[in-house]
Formats: C-alpha cells, sequence, structure tokens
C-alpha cells in the first residue's frame, strides 16, 4: 500500500505507472496514467499508446471537483474512491464496465453523468465520423473501422435518465445547471460529445449505476486474405444484442472477477511474494488486453471449430503472433488457460504449411496488425510442442534444420530475442532454445529418446573453473570469467515440460548465480557483452524455471 500524508489518497496495493480502466482487446484499451490519479477530476486517460481520450472533466468553474480518497487495482478491476461533501462514490470498472457507487450520509440529492467523444474512434481531426465503416486499417495503432459503444441502462434506483449528443460546452453546462442530458445538438461539430446522465433523487444507501465502453467491430483481422470476426459474433451478431448481453451479465461478470482474483492472489503469494502479486495483477490485464479471440467471418458466423487466437505486440510494431511475445506470455497461459497456447500457435502453424515460407525454419510473426497476410521472414528456431499429427512433416523439417550444429549448437551472428545489444555469435541461450526445442519436437513425434543432452554436448554446467553458471557463448566455456554469461530463461520451458534436456543441478547452478550479479535497484543484466539492459520479464522466466524444480 502507497499512503500519502495529510489525508491524501492511498494506493492500493501501489500506485502503478498507469491504470487499466477499459482493457478489452487491442482497440480498447484505455489506461489513466499514475501521476494523475491523485487528482481525478480533471485527469485524462489514455490509449495504451499516449493518445488522450475525452474522459473526466473538473475544469468548470462553476463545478466543485470531488476529492480522491483511494485508488486499487487487481487483476479485473480498478477502482476509485471520490468524495464531495457527504457523498461518496465509487468508481469500479471490471473490464469494459463503468460503474458509479454514490452514497450519502444526509440523503442529498444526486445526479451521475459520464461521457466520451469522437478520440475513442481513433478520429482526432475535427468534424470526426460518427459511424466508421473504413476497411480493417490503424492509424496510430487506434482502429479506422468498427463502432464505439457506449452505452446505459435506467435501473429502478434511477429516477431520470436522459441523454444527448452535442457541443461539449454546451452539453455539460446543462447537466450542470439541470442535472439531466436532453435536447441533442449538433453532433457533427468537432467538439462534439455523447453523454448520458443519471438522476437518482435523494441517496441513503448505496446505489450505483453503470455504464459500458466498448469497440465493435464485426471485422477482427484479415488472415491469409480472409477476413475473422471476434469469437461473441456466433452467440451476438449485432452490437445492440452484444451490450443487452454485457449489461445482463454484470452480476455474473462481478462474481466472476471477484472469485478469478482471490485464486490468483492467492496463487501468487503461494509462489512468490505481495511483489509478485502486485506486478502479476497487472500482467493479466495486460496480455488479455493485447489478444483477440476469432473465428470466420460472415453474416451469421457460427464456425466454433475453427477458432484462432491473435496477439498484437503493443511493446513495439505490432506484429501478430510473433514468436518472441506467445513464449512470455507461456507461464501465464499454463496456469490460466493452456488451451490459448494451440489457438496462437494453430494461424502460424497453418501459414507455414501452405509452403508459403520456404526457409526451412519458422516465421517471426504473421504480419502487422490487423493484417496476418504472412511473409517469409523467419527466426531461427523456436519451441514447437503439442502440434504433432496433421503437422509432423513441418515439424520434421525443424528436426532436421536444428540437428545441423551450425543451426543449433553454435549459431552465426544471430539476433536474439531482446535485440538490444545487436547481433551475437554463438549464444548459449539460443543453443539451449535449440536443445530443448529438440526434445520437445521428440516428444511430440513420440521419439523412443532425446534428440539432444544438453549435458553432455557442449552446453553443460560449466564455464570458469568454480562451475558457477553457463558461459555467454557456447564456444567460449575455457576463457571467461565470473561476469561471461547471459540471462539463460530458455531453461525454464526444459523445465516446465519434464523434458530433462538439461540436468538439475544445472538449473541450480545457473540460478544460484544470478543472485551475485543482479543489480539492487535495476535487476538482472541480459548479458555482460551489451550495454546493460535490463530483461525483467525475461528474468522472471529465468527464475520460474528454478522455482518448478523446488
Amino acid at each position: 500500500m502507497v499512503k500519502t500524508s495529510n489525508g491524501s489518497p492511498y494506493f492500493i496495493p501501489l500506485l502503478p505507472p498507469s491504470y487499466p480502466l477499459a482493457v478489452r482487446n487491442p482497440y480498447l484499451s484505455a489506461w489513466l496514467p499514475g501521476s494523475e490519479a491523485a487528482n481525478l477530476p480533471p485527469a485524462i486517460p489514455e490509449f495504451w499508446i499516449g493518445q488522450n481520450l475525452f474522459g473526466f472533466s473538473g475544469n468548470d468553474a462553476s463545478i466543485t471537483p470531488a476529492q480522491v480518497v483511494s485508488g486499487e487495482y487487481t487483476s479485473t478491476r480498478t477502482i476509485f474512491v471520490v468524495t464531495t461533501g457527504k457523498a461518496t462514490f465509487t468508481l469500479d470498472l471490471p473490464f469494459s464496465y463503468l460503474t458509479v457507487t454514490a452514497s450519502s450520509q444526509d440523503g442529498l440529492p444526486i445526479q451521475v453523468y459520464s461521457a466520451i467523444d469522437s478520440s475513442w474512434t481513433g478520429h482526432f481531426e475535427q468534424n470526426a465520423p460518427i459511424n466508421v465503416t473504413q476497411t480493417t486499417s490503424e492509424i496510430n495503432d487506434m482502429a479506422q473501422w468498427g463502432r464505439v459503444v457506449f452505452a446505459s441502462r435506467k435501473p429502478d434506483t434511477s429516477t431520470n435518465f436522459t441523454f444527448t449528443t452535442g457541443p461539449r460546452d454546451i452539453v455539460q453546462a446543462h447537466f450542470v445547471n439541470g442535472g439531466e442530458s436532453s435536447n441533442p445538438q449538433d453532433a457533427s461539430q468537432s467538439d462534439a460529445i455523447t453523454a448520458f446522465a443519471h438522476g437518482l433523487g435523494s441517496v441513503k444507501t448505496a446505489t450505483a449505476i453503470t455504464f459500458v465502453i466498448g469497440h465493435y467491430h464485426g471485422d477482427a483481422i484479415n488472415y491469409k486474405s480472409n477476413d475473422r470476426t471476434p469469437y461473441f459474433r456466433s452467440e451476438y451478431g449485432n452490437p445492440v444484442s452484444a451490450v443487452d448481453h454485457f449489461i445482463d451479465n454484470y452480476a455474473s461478470a462481478y462474481s466472476d472477477c471477484g472469485t478469478f482474483k482471490s485464486k490468483l492472489h492467492n496463487l501468487a503469494i503461494s509462489t512468490g511474494c505481495g511483489k509478485y502479486r502486485n506486478i502479476l495483477a497487472l500482467t493479466v490485464r495486460q496480455v488479455f488486453g493485447a489478444i483477440e479471440t476469432t473465428i470466420p467471418s460472415g453474416t451469421n458466423p457460427a464456425n466454433m471449430k475453427d477458432v484462432m487466437v491473435f496477439i498484437k505486440e503493443l511493446s513495439s510494431n505490432g506484429n501478430i503472433n510473433t514468436i518472441d511475445i506467445i513464449f512470455p506470455v507461456t507461464p501465464l497461459f499454463c496456469v490460466l488457460a493452456p488451451e490459448y497456447l494451440r489457438l496462437l500457435l494453430e494461424p502460424l502453424v497453418q501459414y507455414l504449411n501452405t509452403g508459403v515460407v520456404k526457409q526451412v525454419f519458422p516465421l517471426h510473426d504473421l504480419g502487422t496488425y490487423p493484417s496476418a497476410t504472412g511473409h517469409d521472414d523467419a527466426t531461427r528456431n523456436t519451441l514447437w510442442a503439442g502440434l504433432a499429427g496433421t503437422y509432423t512433416p513441418l515439424l520434421q523439417k525443424y528436426v532436421d534444420y536444428l540437428s545441423v550444429e551450425s543451426n543449433g549448437l553454435y549459431i552465426p551472428t544471430q539476433l536474439s530475442t531482446i535485440d538490444y545489444p545487436g547481433p551475437l555469435a554463438c549464444q548459449t541461450n539460443l543453443a539451449i532454445k535449440a536443445a530443448v526445442a529438440l526434445n520437445a519436437l521428440a516428444s511430440c513425434l513420440n521419439y523412443s529418446s532425446e534428440l539432444y543432452n544438453g549435458g553432455k554436448g557442449g552446453l553443460g554446467p560449466r564455464c570458469d573453473s568454480g562451475l558457477t553458471h553457463f558461459t555467454s557463448q557456447t564456444t567460449d566455456m575455457h576463457n571467461c570469467n565470473d561476469f561471461a554469461f547471459s540471462t539463460t530463461w530458455n531453461l525454464y520451458p526444459d523445465v516446465l515440460l519434464g523434458l530433462g534436456t538439461f540436468p538439475t543441478s544445472a538449473v541450480a547452478m545457473q540460478d544460484a548465480f544470478y543472485f551475485h550479479v543482479t543489480g539492487a535497484d535495476a535487476g538482472l543484466q541480459y548479458t555482460w557483452r551489451a550495454r546493460p539492459v535490463i530483461g525483467g520479464h525475461f528474468a522472471m522466466l529465468a527464475r520460474q524455471g528454478a522455482d518448478l524444480l523446488e
């Protein structure tokens, strides 16, 4: 918990760099900078890449801004408590719900207002279009097609429910003066907003009002020149039916969120600590906010047997189903939803199986979101498991490729997953990856024995005379020192899958070594032979490999 003095807000479990608000898929990804959490009324939420989105507004001189009491995030919800006078409000955002819970000691009359503008559609120009029907494309990572859904419903606790569209200043002034949003204005103006207002009357007990924000797109992604649609459209084929169900399902979703949060909390504490739990709570929302589950498109999509999951590389250039992205999220999906790993790999192997890629190693990604049209760029080795059967000939090709020493054990100058150090030769971590991949492939193909024994083939637990750690290069094991290392996170899948490519003593040795080279503040450096780069998520992968042995 972060708690400031003099009655200032407190934050649970800590004050993050950014709070997830509505984080549902690559195009509904609204965040609030942590630096603005203590002064919520004038704060401006942001799209994940940094564009300002229209949100709360507390700059009107005639409005007394509320005071923030607390902020909290979990793996499923973000909660802010604010107070004004003797009334208290709780803003609760599980997934893409915005719930405002109001209470008052003296039965004060309360009105609740919420609004959005065209920035939520990815359009910041003047006279932005209300309905965007352009085919799949992006500008600055924001979708230029589909519809933004903003909805609310009059509950029994609301005595007056109104809505309007019009110029921002006029709409807000109308609410401030009369407590409602009515008399629609010109929606085509550059500063037009859409607003809802709930009049709750005199409130004594806690009363909740729910709003819904979402991005509805019939076509989610183009895969091999065929459009694919979000999975939910098999059940809810239009925005109205989808939002009706979403509102109706609030109580069930709220309960499920609580159950999930508790299970994840307990799991994080049992395997790590409170700090690990705090990181994991944000990580879950980041991961699921980057993926979309799809089926083939159509007027009435119903092919539930052809399910594919696509993940957008939000950290850099928007690549689709990048191998280097799927691997780091493997631990999360292994625990929460193992089937997602197969669904993420399925688009890749289907594309590879067409024969378009002429190299004898897998491709790096499927293209740039939202066009998974593929290309023939490839990465030299990766971990393939659980894909035998239909793809046996494809996997055999990769076995043959990695079995050549210059493609696996002694790889020429090559980029790694962390590419900041630039291309490097004979990277031990890549050699470990190749060795583990070979044994994973052997398991998939039902070979009688392992294809590679890391303990006897040049990658064993030796570097200096004290046998303290793996060398950073497969060729310098007799010419290294206490700082000649790289983070060997590719040991993790070997332990996870129980392949036994490397002896447990090698994993334990490397784990013990990390404590001697980890910076007190920054963490574990990726490699000693390039400028310091901290790969925190990969350091966790390396640590998890050791944890699985304990």
